[in-house]
C-alpha cells in the first residue's frame, strides 16, 4: 500500500494486468471476445479475469517485483541491465531509477507478429515503442476457470515476467524536424499530460532508449515551445504546449540519440541467445581444463626438480 501510494502510477496495474491477459494470453487462458466492437475488454471483463485467473506461486505472493533486469533479447545482439527501483524505501546507490526502453509492440497495435518482428527492417523500427518503465515484476496465472478457492488437484500455473511501461507519443509537427530526423531516421517524443500504460513481457523490451533532452526554437527547457501551441490537435493532441512565457511547463521533449540506437543495440544477432551460452560455456571449459593441465605441468616440474636434488 506504501508503494502504490507514493507511486501513483501503479494504480493502474491492475487495469492493465487484465488487458495483458487479454492480449497475450487469451487463447491459454481460454478467454472469450470482448464485448466491445472494437475488441478492447471493459472494466467487468477485466475484473473477470484477474478474479478468476490470477495465481500465486509456491509461497502464495501473486506479484513479486524485482529492482534488475538482465536483458540479452533473441531480436539483437549484446546483454544489458536495465533498473528499476521506484521506491523510497527499496533505493539503488540512494536513487530511484527508472531507465527509459525500446520494445516491440502488441502485434494489435503493429499488426506484425512478435516472431517476425525485424529490427533490420525500417518499416519494423518505425513501429518501435519508447517509454519509462515503472515497475519489474513477475506475475502468475491460474489456466483453469474457477473461482479462487483452494483446488483439489495441482493447478496449472503460468508464470509470466512483466515489466509496466509508461509510453511516449510522437511529436510529429514538420517544424521541429531537422537534419537528424530529415536524413538519420531519428525521432522526436513527447510525455503526454495522462501517462499512457502498458503492461508486455519483458523479452518484448529491446534494450534501454538513448533519448537526449531536445530543445526547440532556442527554448532554455526541454518542453514544447509556446509557438507550437495551435499545432496541438494535429501533431501532439495527448500533450501540452508551454503557456506564454512560461518555458518549461508544457510536456517534455526528447530525440532518439540516432548514433548511439543505430550502431549500438539494434544489429541483428549472429547467433541465438542459447547458441551464444554454449558457446561461452564451452570456452569456459577449455580455460578450466588449460588452466588445469599448467597446473599439473608445473606441479610434475617441481616435483622433479624436488627429485633431482
Amino acid at each position: 500500500m506504501q508503494g502504490v501510494q507514493e507511486h501513483v502510477i501503479l494504480q493502474k496495474l491492475p487495469r492493465e494486468l487484465g488487458l495483458f491477459a487479454y492480449t497475450f494470453l487469451r487463447k491459454k487462458l481460454n478467454l472469450g471476445q470482448p464485448s466491445d466492437i472494437n475488441g478492447k475488454p471493459n472494466v467487468d471483463e477485466v475484473n473477470n479475469v484477474l478474479r478468476r485467473h490470477l495465481g500465486a506461486d509456491s509461497r502464495g505472493n501473486h506479484i513479486v517485483t524485482f529492482g534488475t533486469l538482465e536483458l540479452e533479447n533473441e531480436k539483437c545482439v549484446g546483454i544489458q541491465r536495465i533498473r528499476c527501483r521506484p521506491f523510497t524505501f527499496d533505493r539503488w546507490y540512494d536513487t530511484n531509477p527508472r531507465q527509459y526502453v525500446a520494445l516491440i509492440p502488441p502485434s494489435n497495435y503493429s499488426k506484425i507478429k512478435f516472431a517476425d518482428f525485424d529490427i533490420t527492417n525500417k518499416e519494423h523500427r518505425d513501429k518501435i515503442w519508447f517509454g519509462r518503465v515503472e515497475l519489474l515484476f513477475r506475475c502468475c496465472f491460474r489456466v483453469s476457470d474457477s473461482e479462487p478457492e483452494p483446488p483439489e488437484e495441482e493447478e496449472e500455473i503460468l508464470q509470466c515476467d512483466l515489466a509496466l511501461i509508461s509510453c511516449l507519443y510522437d511529436f510529429t509537427h514538420p517544424l521541429a524536424r531537422n537534419c537528424m530526423q530529415r536524413m538519420a531516421g531519428a525521432r522526436l517524443l513527447y510525455e503526454p499530460n495522462i501517462q499512457w500504460t502498458v503492461v508486455v513481457p519483458v523479452n518484448h523490451i529491446l534494450g534501454r532508449a538513448p533519448l537526449m533532452k531536445t530543445y526547440l526554437e532556442g527554448s532554455s527547457a526541454p518542453s514544447i515551445p509556446f509557438s507550437f501551441a495551435r499545432y496541438k490537435d494535429r501533431h501532439f493532441k495527448h500533450g501540452t504546449a508551454d503557456r506564454s512565457g512560461s518555458e518549461g511547463s508544457g510536456s517534455r521533449l526528447f530525440e532518439v540519440n540516432v548514433h548511439m540506437w543505430q550502431f549500438g543495440r539494434p544489429q541483428p544477432r549472429t547467433m541465438s541467445v542459447s547458441e551464444r551460452v554454449a558457446a561461452a560455456e564451452a570456452r569456459a571449459k577449455a580455460a578450466r581444463a588449460k588452466s588445469a593441465e599448467t597446473r599439473q605441468a608445473s606441479k610434475r616440474s617441481r616435483d622433479a626438480a624436488a627429485d633431482a636434488e
